[in-house]
């Protein structure tokens, strides 16, 4: 008798956990087909030196038109978007047949991070396949820069660039919402992916070659990762269970 009762709570939870999963499948599906349509409407056909994903930098100072980097805050906002929250909900989600406490996993974070990580190389790389593809197949007619030449480094480049990008938005993500601050977080995340797009001094700044001469990103970026790592360690070991959220 006991033995069918557990049964049956095992096949509620697991029902529990599916409904949720296949929810996420679906809101990633239309956010995907969105993107899509908004990327051959507007972006496409791209820069052959700029990836989609890094910001055209202005020549002078002040603010520059957004319209000139749709390809970047499209890239950034729907990259975010489509992670629906769920690495921050992974580190938060207790296990129903664990009943006492005994601190929480480094596995499970190393997890996180791997996962997080991996999934920021697939979007960026997927994407610069796509491109590389595009400029293989079209004529250069087709393209609105064909004054410049094809150049599969710089592209390869900003492709890494906004690999890391996205995984500091996603990094800032999972931070502020073991911290309770989600709402807060996104708009962190909005200010930082529109002064990127609008402000050539912090284009330049990140963008510019340093005594090093290698671009300051190199530096700025990694350096970036790592605090944001240290900082969801720490909230991760001492932030309470925030279950109301999931």
């Amino acid at each position: 008798m006991h033995i069918v009762t557990i049964s049956g709570n095992s096949e509620a939870i697991m029902l529990h956990r599916m409904l949720p999963i296949n929810g996420r499948t679906v809101y990633r599906i239309l956010l995907g087909i969105l993107y899509c349509a908004l990327m051959s409407r507007f972006i496409l056909p791209p820069d052959p030196v700029v990836f989609v994903g890094t910001p055209h930098i202005a020549e002078y100072a002040g603010v520059t038109g957004m319209e000139n980097n749709l390809g970047f805050i499209g890239f950034m906002l729907f990259g975010t978007l489509l992670s629906l929250g769920q690495p921050a909900e992974y580190l938060m989600r207790p296990n129903p047949f664990v009943f006492i406490r005994r601190g929480r996993s480094w596995g499970r974070l190393a997890r996180c991070f791997a996962a997080t990580g991996g999934y920021c190389v697939i979007f960026a790389g997927a994407q610069l396949v796509i491109t590389v593809m595009l400029f293989a197949m079209l004529p250069a007619e087709a393209f609105p820069y064909r004054t410049r030449s094809f150049s599969f480094v710089s592209l390869a480049s900003g492709a890494i660039w906004a690999t890391l990008m996205l995984f500091i938005l996603l990094l800032s993500d999972i931070l502020a919402t073991l911290v309770g601050y989600r709402t807060q977080g996104w708009l962190w995340i909005l200010a930082i992916v529109a002064l990127c797009a609008i402000l050539p001094a912090l284009q330049h700044v990140l963008m510019d070659v340093n005594l090093l001469t290698i671009p300051n990103w190199v530096l700025l970026f990694p350096l970036t990762i790592a605090a944001l790592i240290i900082a969801i360690a720490i909230a991760y070991q001492h932030t309470e269970l925030l279950t109301s959220h999931l």
